[in-house]
């Protein structure tokens, strides 16, 4: 394909960490570009985005975040007002399955692409269970099914983070399916004690650290109820950083009050991450039914520091296979208890070599690489 000049990045919805990614797609594409312009939701967490890149050749749209389906369509609708050569979604697969009936090829121009992050989970239930293949989460988990096996004719191409998505999807003729590596950023690094004076963390213990939204698939519950069950945890702690449901801070209560836990409650910014995965000993990643990578795996392995997570997926497997951390048996507390158990007696120093390989393999210049390449991309001579 002909290399674009200007380039419409999308940014639909309110999702995760979406403003560190799209700092990264930012990064890697206004080098390259006559044009960039940015759609994105007017929320105060993207505030610094447009205020750290310059705005030569980069414009930067709004749009009021509503959060609703009918926000999602007009996000997608406001598409067609900008005329570049392409149009590129952050969150392709999250927008297929929310605004599957916008004609989005229509209207976000001749030359459609986007990030398809999460696979989606295989069927648990057997083909003959009836009662379940009835079910509208069956049915609903049946379309997002379609969509990743079959990608509409109108998208161009898209870049996943799992080797094992790419293997789900069957492009059509003419589409290009990339891989990104899971990116960290580069920031100075502090050391534990300092992160921890910052943070107002206690030295002395063992941190173990979950990070990250609400919701059941982060395992914040499996976590602390494997906290309750684990032996040799004495001078350690259960942190926790990052927005609550009520059911999981009703589950935390406890731990709190014995002084077995620690809670900083409410959205994380991109600059403080860092912080918190060098204050503390080991990223807790209890992820349920989670087949796909994470950026947070990244993180934790430029911070030196080991993860215990499930032997599932992506995640699992290169855990187990890069020797990052310990696994334990899916969707096990007892498990979970028990890894919690033996990484309270084993030095973390033991894992840095492992860390330091998978780190190097998985930079935001590598990142920038992967984006590029399918467009055609290269970085303008300064």
């Amino acid at each position: 394909m002909t290399a674009p000049r200007h380039i419409h990045l999308i940014e639909p919805m309110r999702l995760g960490h979406g403003p560190l990614w799209l700092r990264y797609m930012i990064g890697a594409l206004e080098p390259c570009l006559d044009r960039l312009t940015v759609t994105l939701p007017e929320l105060p967490e993207y505030e610094s985005v447009q205020r750290q890149f310059p705005a030569e050749r980069l414009r930067f749209r709004t749009f009021p975040w509503h959060g609703d389906k009918m926000g999602w369509m007009r996000t997608i609708e406001s598409a067609r007002r900008v005329r570049a050569d392409a149009t590129i979604f952050t969150y392709l697969d999250v927008v297929l399955r929310k605004a599957a009936a916008a004609p989005i090829g229509r209207l976000a121009g001749p030359s459609v692409w986007g990030v398809w992050f999460m696979p989606v989970p295989r069927s648990r239930a057997s083909a003959w269970d009836l009662s379940w293949l009835l079910r509208r989460d069956a049915r609903r988990q049946r379309r997002k099914q379609r969509v990743q096996e079959r990608p509409p004719r109108w998208l161009a191409g898209a870049w996943v983070c799992d080797p094992l998505l790419r293997e789900r999807i069957s492009p059509r003729a003419g589409q290009t399916i990339g891989v990104l590596p899971d990116p960290w950023p580069s920031r100075p690094a502090a050391g534990m004690a300092d992160a921890r004076r910052q943070l107002r963390l206690p030295e002395g213990k063992s941190l173990f650290l979950h990070l990250g939204v609400p919701g059941p698939r982060k395992g914040l519950i499996d976590a602390v109820a494997a906290w309750r069950r684990a032996g040799g945890l004495d001078d350690a702690v259960l942190v926790r950083a990052g927005t609550m449901d009520p059911g999981e801070s009703d589950a935390m209560a406890p731990l709190l009050a014995q002084g077995r836990a620690i809670l900083h409650e409410g959205y994380v910014p991109d600059e403080r991450l860092d912080l918190y995965l060098r204050a503390c000993d080991w990223v807790l990643m209890p992820y349920r039914h989670h087949e796909g990578s994470s950026s947070l795996l990244s993180g934790a392995a430029a911070a030196g520091r080991p993860v215990i997570a499930p032997d599932y997926g992506v995640l699992g497997g290169r855990v187990q296979g890069s020797g990052l951390g310990i696994v334990f048996p899916h969707l096990s507390v007892d498990g979970f208890a028990d890894a919690l158990g033996r990484a309270a007696g084993l030095p973390i120093e033991s894992f840095a070599e492992a860390l330091r390989q998978y780190s190097a393999g998985h930079t935001v210049a590598d990142f920038a690489a992967a984006l590029r390449a399918p467009l055609g991309l290269a970085a303008r001579a300064s």
